[in-house]
């Protein structure tokens, strides 16, 4: 049963990705959901976050807000490597117990630093999902993400070159939806007759 990881630049369509492949029947996560965790109140990571970076990053209630803290990490990249720091090392843990309890299935792991952290050896193939630059900042406004965001992020980031020549496989979202998820059904099917 194969484990993939999905990979690529900020706004490129990764997750679309995985919503295709859960829709196929494969197990999904995004590690990004393991920042629920960490960022709840109870645990550790909260308030050594709080202590890194004041209380400045707090919504009204209390909660970490996220859109703060990306805001003031991407402005310098002392404070990104504090950030990733504390938080990677769990996210990777708990990463690799979920990869434990679920090597009977098919599954798909979006992870967004998946070379950068030199996770490739937990995944049988890596899929990167690649756009333009100018399809990045489309996909970006809809999140509520400028320019100047957007390109901060990819600083911080291996050029999508760099990832499209380590993956096992290379889809381009360039096109419609429809396109994407042809695509995906695609390379999944490629992943299917390769095992």
């Amino acid at each position: 049963m194969p484990i993939i990881g999905i990979t690529g630049a900020v706004c490129s369509g990764k997750s679309t990705v995985l919503g295709y492949l859960k829709s196929l029947g494969l197990e999904t996560l995004d590690v990004d959901k393991f920042l629920d965790t960490l960022y709840a109140k109870t645990h550790p990571v909260y308030k050594k976050v709080i202590e890194i970076f004041g209380s400045y990053i707090l919504d009204t209630c209390g909660n970490i807000d996220r859109s703060k803290l990306r805001n003031l990490v991407f402005s310098s990249s002392q404070k990104l490597k504090a950030l990733n720091t504390l938080t990677h090392p769990y996210m990777i843990d708990m990463l690799k117990k979920y990869l434990d309890l679920k090597k009977s299935k098919n599954i798909a792991v979006e992870v967004p630093l998946l070379f950068e952290e030199k996770l490739e050896s937990l995944f049988d193939c890596i899929i990167v999902v690649s756009a333009s630059l100018e399809k990045i900042y489309h996909f970006a406004s809809i999140r509520g993400l400028s320019r100047e965001e957007v390109n901060k992020i990819l600083t911080f980031q291996y050029p999508l070159n760099i990832k499209e020549e380590r993956a096992d496989f290379v889809i381009k979202n360039e096109g419609t939806k429809e396109e994407l998820k042809r695509k995906v059904e695609e390379v999944w099917r490629k992943i299917v007759n390769q095992n």
